[in-house]
């Protein structure tokens, strides 16, 4: 993508009720959206990316990896074939095909051999099909071209609201079955950054608290005071439990420094 100079506002997501992974962020005055998800109903990866505001997407997609493989440019979309290289003495002889439909909304968008460009579109809408010849541990006559040519034409005539939505319900129909409440607090609602640095914190004094235990076990002293560092560690943990579980959306440095005076 060109023009992505200046990014704010960037957040990732994966929503495992519907099982799609969202991605959001902004340019200038524009806001891109990404959302990608594979529909079980289809056998189909769907990638769309819209824009709302500033300027249209600009850019292009290429294919490539190690494998011996040709594209030809079919129904305004790309199939690609080929077959894995040998590795490690052993041939290689699984074949493979993948076909990927592309569609967009306003601006220009030409599909060649090696590339997929696009100028000035608000929306671009990817379904990619892929299969292999394997059939069993030692049979692989299957067509992955005759495949993902039916998977294709299942996916090709549907809107987008359709592709998700029968998406949505079969993955729902399955996830739905279980569920596990394992509660809510506040610290679920923090950014992942001040979790991390809050556990950061934690680890810090226990391994303060590991630290003086080993002292005093290598300095031989009594067993009394080793009993309270046991309990002193104890508290600790409560105190990290009681973090982690919302009692406290951060450490407070007073209680820390507190702790550390009472091990001294």
């Amino acid at each position: 993508f060109d023009r992505l100079d200046g990014v704010a506002d960037y957040q990732r997501e994966l929503d495992l009720d519907a099982a799609v992974a969202r991605t959001t962020f902004r340019v200038g005055n524009g806001v891109h959206r990404r959302e990608v998800f594979v529909s079980p109903v289809d056998q189909c990866i769907v990638v769309r990316y819209t824009v709302e505001g500033g300027e249209a997407m600009i850019g292009r997609i290429r294919t490539g990896n190690e494998h011996a493989t040709t594209t030809r440019v079919v129904d305004g979309g790309w199939h690609v074939s080929g077959r894995n290289v040998g590795k490690h003495g052993i041939e290689g002889r699984l074949r493979f095909a993948f076909r990927v439909q592309v569609a967009h909304r306003e601006g220009q968008l030409r599909v060649e051999q090696d590339q997929i460009a696009f100028d000035g579109v608000r929306e671009l809408e990817l379904r990619i099909v892929a299969a292999t010849s394997h059939v069993a541990h030692d049979d692989v006559s299957g067509d992955p071209d005759a495949i993902t040519a039916t998977q294709l034409a299942r996916a090709k005539g549907k809107a987008f609201d359709r592709v998700l939505a029968e998406h949505l319900a079969e993955h729902r129909r399955l996830f739905h079955r279980v569920r596990l409440d394992l509660g809510r607090t506040a610290t679920a609602d923090l950014p992942t950054d001040e979790r991390i640095a809050a556990f950061a914190q934690i680890l810090q004094f226990a391994k303060a608290l590991d630290h003086g235990q080993r002292k005093e076990q290598k300095d031989g002293e009594a067993s009394q005071p080793g009993r309270n560092l046991r309990l002193r560690r104890r508290s600790a943990c409560q105190h990290a439990h009681g973090v982690q579980a919302g009692k406290h959306n951060h450490i407070d440095q007073h209680d820390f420094f507190k702790h550390q005076r009472i091990a001294q």
